[in-house]
């Protein structure tokens, strides 16, 4: 887990506080496989294939700003 503030919010501010799963791959599971498994196990894959495509670009592009920023 990686812990992210908003900039020049006190350290103590826990109210501004977001977590995010630090490991690419598991944040891509969570994003995309644990909330469509229901989907996937009744095989509508072309559904989730679609949920998928629409968002990876935006996800790709978090994942590679967090890598940039290290």
């Amino acid at each position: 887990m990686r812990r992210d503030r908003p900039f020049g919010a006190p350290v103590r501010d826990a109210k501004k506080t977001l977590y995010r799963v630090a490991d690419a791959f598991l944040r891509y599971w969570f994003r995309y496989v644990a909330p469509n498994r229901s989907r996937l196990e009744a095989r509508l894959v072309g559904l989730v294939a679609d949920a998928v495509q629409r968002d990876e670009a935006r996800h790709v592009a978090e994942i590679w700003e967090d890598q940039a920023t290290r």
